[in-house]
């Protein structure tokens, strides 16, 4: 992962800037911690390896290779090889009570490439695209250079303040302007873990009906809800077609794969398609194979079932290590599914040179000023505790908490 992706792009001069030539201190660190065993990665939204079924994909691999080498080796069409289609339809149908036909499901190399498509077909410069605040560093910058105007929506407890974003809309028509879409990672948010909760889902498709804008929903993180309510996606909320929904196997299965999907109606596809194909023309065959082989054996849905305890562990210990460790007058986010915790410090400590101070004891960091857009916060910070292990995390947190109270005192 480049060194860069804990900023944001867009972000990056400003960084540099306004702390006097640090980065080239930082950014030593962290070109160096993919190869180094002993820095604990707080930094990276990657899964744990040990998730990664690998008997199982190299079983898959070989049966694909032995029986439909021909097809799996080849050129596939762009949307997508139509029996991995077909799979995945059911798969989301059982797992996130999605009702799809095959022919309204895009292929495409990770969620990623998914938001960018969609920016692409939707954004022209200077449309407003309202945000979670925090958001997806990522995502924040694809719709940053598809020239959009963001606009934040603050989110609490129960998600997205939709009422809030009301007001936003309604001000928006009143001086003659309406909004492009609303993006949401509603279940398991990005950076903050948080999950929307049903009544606002409700809200936030009506609203869409209603002053007709569409809303991207990316629910990468979707199939690693582990909180206890069952709640549905906005996709399975939806009656009037507002909804693009984006998913992915990369959290669930192996990032390298790349298979992620949209899923939209029929003349979306279409035009999503036709830029899918000037992109790159189209994802992995040979992974499509693999992948509908997991899935059509069942080893996709155990696996998950696996992965969601794994986490749950896990997120246990960051929330007990923070109601230990951390200062008492700071607030952080118990996450109901997905990789992250969301820290407010409350006081005046900038996370940036915090990290610069983690840095030298081996721990990295997402500091939070980068998942803002309209909003410039210091205190904050995103800690990902999908990679390490829980010993790690005890280890990584009272480090970190340590550095925090070092600071406070001084």
């Amino acid at each position: 992962m480049p060194w860069w992706y804990l900023f944001g792009t867009i972000d990056l001069y400003n960084l540099y800037s306004n702390n006097g030539g640090k980065l080239d201190t930082i950014k030593r660190y962290v070109l160096q911690f993919p190869e180094s065993s002993n820095i604990i990665n707080f930094a990276s939204g990657v899964p744990d390896p040990s998730t990664f079924p690998l008997k199982e994909i190299r079983d898959a691999l070989e049966n694909v290779l032995r029986e439909r080498a021909s097809e799996a080796l080849q050129y596939t069409p762009s949307q997508g090889v139509a029996e991995y289609r077909k799979s995945l339809a059911n798969f989301i149908y059982r797992m996130r009570c999605i009702k799809v036909s095959p022919d309204n499901i895009l292929v495409v190399s990770g969620a990623q490439q998914a938001i960018d498509l969609i920016t692409r077909l939707f954004v022209d410069p200077g449309d407003i695209v309202l945000v979670e605040e925090p958001g997806y560093i990522a995502a924040l910058n694809v719709f940053r250079v598809g020239g959009a105007e963001l606009v934040g929506i603050p989110i609490d407890g129960y998600g997205m303040d939709v009422d809030y974003m009301e007001e936003m809309i309604k001000g928006f028509s009143r001086g003659g302007r309406r909004i492009k879409f609303v993006y949401t990672v509603a279940t398991a948010q990005n950076p903050t873990g948080i999950t929307m909760n049903l009544d606002r889902r409700r809200q936030l498709v009506e609203l869409a009906y209603r002053y007709n804008f569409i809303v991207i929903e990316d629910d990468t993180y979707g199939l690693l809800y582990y909180g206890n309510e069952d709640i549905k996606p906005l996709a399975a909320l939806d009656p009037y077609g507002v909804v693009i929904y984006i998913s992915s196997l990369s959290k669930v299965l192996a990032p390298s794969l790349r298979l992620g999907c949209i899923i939209a109606d029929t003349d979306t596809i279409e035009k999503l398609t036709v830029l899918k194909h000037i992109t790159d023309l189209t994802t992995s065959s040979l992974s499509q194979y693999v992948a509908r082989e997991l899935i059509e054996n069942g080893v996709l849905e155990r696996n998950i079932g696996e992965i969601r305890k794994l986490y749950r562990r896990k997120r246990n210990t960051v929330v007990e290590i923070i109601e230990e460790e951390f200062p008492k007058d700071s607030s952080y986010t118990n996450p109901s599914g997905g990789f992250f915790t969301w820290i407010k410090l409350n006081s005046r400590i900038d996370t940036e040179e915090l990290l610069e101070k983690a840095l030298t004891r081996n721990v990295i960091f997402t500091p939070g000023h980068g998942f803002y857009c309209n909003r410039d916060v210091r205190d904050a910070m995103r800690i990902s505790f999908s990679k390490p292990s829980e010993d790690q995390i005890r280890i990584g947190l009272n480090i970190l908490a340590n550095l925090i109270k070092m600071s406070t005192t001084r």
